[in-house]
């Protein structure tokens, strides 16, 4: 995870901090590239600005339910794994699993170091033309380009982010090899996955409180 945790972030947080109560939704959602350039333009002065632990927290939340379909993402991320759970633990899971997302944002929050977002061009999944494909490049400070593909869909009058590539790396395959890994070396035990994000996620919010 380590590997996509700086451009995933960034790129990911700047998107999301201009819907909801953050920008005017209903203009997003008719264009998926207004939604991400909007986004570059307006939402990266945002990052690492400070603020307590318990407002950037309550940030991720919103971002997470508003912006995220993270039930899809969570789903997939447990590859075949899911088929195998149990009802109680698919719905104790995705819970753990939202909240593990936000957590995730608000570990590298502090580490904003002035990248800036140009969206290059969208265009529909031509597997699935619900799907639109926004490219980007994220320009850092002092460094290489990285291309920053987003996976979108429509929910209602506005977009969602389905998975994210960074330098052709998915957000989700990230995700799907970092759980099923574990649920290997533990003989698929769901419930041990979840406790092992509980206390994962307990962690971050000690150092983070």
């Amino acid at each position: 995870m380590k590997i996509l945790q700086r451009f995933f972030f960034l790129s990911c947080l700047a998107f999301l901090l201009s819907s909801g109560p953050f920008g005017a939704a209903t203009v997003y959602a008719e264009d998926p590239v207004q939604v991400v350039q909007s986004v570059a333009n307006n939402a990266m002065a945002k990052i690492g600005k400070g603020g307590s632990w318990s407002s950037r927290r309550s940030v991720a939340k919103k971002i997470v339910r508003s912006r995220f379909d993270a039930a899809l993402i969570g789903r997939l991320s447990l590859g075949p794994y899911w088929k195998k759970a149990t009802t109680d633990e698919r719905k104790r899971y995705l819970k753990t699993f939202e909240v593990a997302l936000a957590e995730y944002f608000l570990e590298v929050f502090s580490g904003y170091a002035g990248e800036k977002l140009q969206v290059v061009r969208s265009s529909q999944d031509s597997r699935n033309p619900k799907y639109f494909i926004v490219h980007s490049l994220l320009r850092q400070a002092n460094g290489p380009k990285a291309k920053v593909d987003w996976k979108l869909r429509k929910a209602g009058s506005r977009f969602v982010a389905v998975d994210i590539k960074i330098k052709g790396l998915s957000l989700i395959h990230s995700y799907k090899r970092y759980y099923t890994r574990y649920l290997k070396r533990h003989n698929g035990d769901i419930d041990k996955l979840i406790k092992w994000m509980e206390a994962e996620i307990a962690k971050g919010k000690a150092k983070r409180s």
